[in-house]
């Protein structure tokens, strides 16, 4: 990953990881959060 240099290394990066976390880490932990509740709907019960 590189820095946005008109910013600057440090803010560069800040906003970098920043927008990797909004872009890429919230809508992977929402999916897995779904698909888990999915599953339980799905197994029968007492296994």
């Amino acid at each position: 990953m590189w820095s946005m240099i008109e910013y600057g290394l440090i803010v560069g990066s800040a906003i970098a990881w920043i927008g990797s976390i909004i872009l890429w880490s919230i809508p992977s932990f929402a999916y897995v959060n779904w698909r888990s509740k999915i599953q339980k709907f799905d197994t029968p019960t007492g296994k």
